[in-house]
């Protein structure tokens, strides 16, 4: 050990039994902000006025009350100008006032899954439908529709903030703690605006994706430690169950009279880029954190906003894109005419910070120039700029005005025209196209579209044929770059731009014809992807497409990119086609109920292909065409994995397995409260809890963890009860001071497990150069210990601070220190590795004497020094 800890550790297990029933509501003495998934009937359910005093209801803006035990009821609330209320329904919040004799309430009844919660203007209390947690920054993000959401737990407030910068100021300014998110059975306040009145609905949470080894056919394989990129940035890491997940960023781009914008370019200062749809809308998945969010069209001033986003939370950001403003000059000026011949209609360019900004005709009658337009984001005043045949112009432009600049003269005119932007000339012969658009050149290029002829030319074209597994090379083109001095790439062009892709030429036309791939395509039993080839080998772009064409009398078939796919450069594409089988089904609660279960991950452990079911439990997930036998994998956190075997028979392209029942698993939630010895609340410490022998059939981590409150607490909702046992957990301070517990959970037949920590943590502690061997010694408010660096240290026992350090056998090198030090009135005593014996001066550390040759641990016995050697 290296570190010197003055500490005593002690851990206190205490367990709360309580019995659990369909819907079980938890209660503590005191206030309750509870609500429930199955109605309520008040008088059936808080009617004892030994175990409740008040039950209240926030509805039309006002308050109803119950009184259990009320003579009258109603009374209390006529007196006060409120109301009374009979039933709770799903979905909405409630406060219970308890005397605590009864720590919960059961409810039976039907219970409901409903994933959308009903706003008005205003404040309103509210409770879930849905079974699942929602995450409270993904659902009530938006500053415009919600002004703060609130939580009441452990006897104090949790609130979040949507505008909030920095989330957590208010709430640590105001000793509350931070809203992160909300369980079924909890209820919750939400300051709502007029923009966020109406029925809200929870974004679906992220599936908790996997990476599984295709290589180990018919096995469930995990991958750990593969790295997730999205547009070619890596946004997540698999851990050793092969599961990641990020957050997503999302969102409208629209101009200033509410249109959605297309083409936006949407990054963020982490690296990540999207592209906006028609519409507007995007999708950015990203890592947690803070960044700086960007979004870039031509045309328009650049929009930049800070964004933070969770790891498996949405964040919706929209944006508004402002036009960049153009200001018109009804004239620059007269021109300078003494030095030069102004030649009529000469064009002048007009330059600033190294933008083409404009060019007009000099009209030799006047020595005047047309009007201009000027944007004024690009112009610097007072430069100057020198090209070859350009014209060179200074000056001052006021471009907020509209007067002219009399102060412009021409220095140089041009002895010849501006040339054209570059430009590419596309050659094609009449099989295969490409279609550009948005495009950005550095120089002139000449491209040519060579269709392929024939399989044996296509390079790499094996590695297509593997991964799209029984696919059909349909055709492509080279394509062909070169300027007047070669061939050129695309890259050293300069060229940038949307490249869609398209071809007549089928070269598996023997084996499947256009007209069959539609048909299969049409069915949901074939796909045609686009693949280009850069960087030595192909990539995807994305979903093909087979289109019927007429021309005239005669109609044709071709291959074209999908809608919204395309690829940035100008490189050779391919088109296949590969075959599939359909396997649909629904998945539902077991053992034999009817209740679908949504976002249950459906993977096929022989291929890649995996699918997610929907709200109604229904999937659909196609396999490779050559398969005639797989093994299916079904998975979902909240209950136990499930596998099926699907066999196809003859020319079976389409399978329907009906009902997948899955077991549900039952969970526990954990929690507790850290204190120190002395019975003080330990905040932001970090409860973790390791998963030691996790069974096969359950999706959970093998390590959570979560951070106490201010006041202490803590809690793990949904821990599977079959990992319990094999689970142990530890606390580790904000100082990072680890105590290494591992501390089992105990057995209980309760739905929440309670684990209480007591723990002393160090008062000091202080890196040596060397191991500690020795124990130490306290004498005089002083702690002396030696250590394998050589050195004695002495140190204040309460405060750590530095008395003093003696370095032993100076001059010749330090010498290892494994005995305990032995005190008398004025000396501490010791002994070293190579045998000398020291006594120094304990209060100032300073040597006494060195006796050598000695080797044992001192003692004392009548103020006599004992030494064995």
């Amino acid at each position: 050990m290296k570190k010197l800890f003055l500490s005593i550790l002690l851990i206190l297990v205490i367990c709360a039994p309580s019995l659990a029933d369909e819907f079980k509501i938890e209660l503590v003495q005191g206030w309750n902000l509870k609500s429930s998934r199955i109605a309520i009937t008040i008088a059936d359910t808080f009617s004892s006025a030994d175990s409740f005093a008040s039950v209240w209801k926030w509805e039309n803006g006002g308050w109803a009350v119950y009184l259990p035990g009320e003579k009258t009821q109603g009374g209390y609330a006529e007196s006060k100008g409120f109301t009374t209320f009979s039933t709770i329904s799903p979905g909405e919040g409630f406060w219970v006032n308890s005397k605590g004799t009864q720590t919960s309430v059961t409810i039976t009844g039907t219970q409901v899954d409903i994933d959308t919660i009903s706003m008005v203007d205003g404040w309103n209390l509210k409770g879930l439908k849905a079974e699942s947690s929602i995450i409270v920054s993904s659902l009530f993000a938006n500053s415009t529709k919600f002004a703060s959401v609130w939580k009441w737990e452990s006897g104090g407030w949790a609130v979040y903030l949507p505008d909030e910068e920095t989330q957590g100021t208010y709430a640590t300014a105001k000793g509350f703690s931070l809203l992160s998110s909300i369980s079924p059975g909890e209820g919750f306040w939400v300051n709502a605006t007029a923009a966020g009145a109406g029925e809200i609905e929870p974004m679906p949470p992220l599936v908790e994706s996997q990476v599984l080894d295709s290589t180990f056919a018919g096995k469930y394989v995990p991958v750990q430690g593969a790295e997730v990129y999205f547009n070619e940035v890596k946004i997540a890491d698999t851990d050793i169950n092969g599961s990641f997940g990020f957050g997503i960023f999302y969102g409208e781009v629209f101009n200033a009279s509410g249109a959605g914008l297309d083409g936006v370019q949407i990054s963020t200062d982490y690296g990540v880029k999207a592209v906006s749809l028609p519409n507007g809308a995007y999708l950015l998945p990203h890592p947690p954190g803070t960044f700086t969010l960007k979004a870039e069209l031509t045309g328009y001033k650049t929009f930049e906003i800070a964004a933070t986003i969770g790891s498996l939370g949405y964040k919706e950001v929209s944006i508004s894109m402002e036009p960049q403003v153009s200001k018109k000059m009804t004239r620059l000026s007269s021109l300078y005419k003494g030095m030069y011949n102004i030649i009529q209609d000469v064009p002048i360019s007009i330059k600033a910070n190294g933008y083409l900004l404009e060019t007009a005709n000099l009209n030799l009658n006047t020595g005047l120039m047309d009007p201009l337009f000027i944007r004024e984001e690009e112009y610097v005043p007072e430069e100057k700029f020198e090209e070859n045949n350009l014209a060179v112009v200074k000056g001052s432009f006021d471009v907020s005005t509209f007067k002219t600049c009399p102060n412009l003269f021409v220095l140089e005119t041009p002895s010849e025209a501006i040339p054209a932007a570059p430009t590419p000339k596309v050659f094609s012969d009449d099989k295969s196209a490409i279609i550009i658009t948005k495009m950005k050149l550095k120089k002139d290029i000449t491209v040519a579209v060579q269709t392929f002829g024939s399989k044996d030319i296509i390079e790499n074209i094996t590695s297509i044929e593997e991964a799209a597994q029984s696919s059909y090379i349909i055709g492509g083109a080279d394509v062909l770059i070169s300027t007047g001095e070669g061939s050129i790439t695309s890259e050293a062009a300069g060229f940038s731009a949307r490249v869609r892709a398209v071809t007549k030429e089928n070269l598996s036309e023997s084996a499947l014809s256009f007209a069959q791939m539609k048909t299969a395509i049409d069915s949901g039993t074939g796909e045609v992807y686009l693949f280009y080839y850069h960087e030595d080998k192909w990539q995807m772009a994305g979903a093909g497409a087979i289109e019927e064409k007429s021309n005239g009398d005669n109609s044709f078939y071709q291959a074209v990119s999908g809608e919204g796919v395309f690829y940035e450069g100008l490189y050779p594409f391919l088109f296949v086609y590969a075959g599939k089988k359909v396997i649909t089904g629904k998945v539902v609660k077991g053992p034999e109920g009817t209740e679908p279960v949504p976002n249950a991950l459906i993977t096929i452990t022989s291929s890649r292909d995996t699918t997610v079911s929907d709200s109604d439990g229904i999937f659909s997930i196609t396999i490779p065409d050559a398969l005639t036998s797989v093994r299916m994998k079904i998975l979902h956190k909240d209950y136990y994995i499930m596998e099926k075997p699907v066999e196809f028979t003859g020319n079976e392209t389409k399978k329907d397995i009906g009902n997948l029942f899955l077991m549900p698993l039952s969970k526990k939630t954990l929690q507790g409260t850290v204190k120190t010895h002395k019975l003080e609340l330990v905040a932001n410490a970090t409860v973790v809890v390791t998963i030691q022998n996790k069974p096969i059939n359950i999706i959970f981590p093998d390590v959570i963890q979560t951070k106490t409150r201010s006041n202490g607490f803590y809690s793990i909702a949904g821990i599977p009860v079959d990992i319990l046992g094999s689970a142990v957990v530890n606390v580790i301070t904000e100082d990072g001071y680890d105590p290494g517990f591992k501390t089992s959970i105990p057995v209980s037949q309760t739905d929440t497990v309670t684990l209480d920590f007591v723990l002393v943590a160090p008062l000091w502690t202080y890196q040596t150069n060397g191991n500690i061997y020795s124990s130490p010694t306290i004498n005089d408010g002083n702690v002396y210990i030696g250590s394998c660096d050589g050195k004695l240290y002495c140190r204040n026992a309460e405060t750590g601070v530095k008395v003093w350090d003696y370095t032993t056998n100076p001059g010749a090198g330090p010498l290892a220190i494994f005995a305990t030090p032995a005190i008398d009135t004025d000396n501490v005593f010791f002994g070293t590795l190579n045998n000398q014996f020291y006594s120094l001066n304990k209060d100032s550390g300073e040597k006494s004497w060195i006796v050598d040759e000695v080797n044992g641990f001192p003692d004392f016995t009548d103020n006599t020094n004992i030494i064995s050697s």
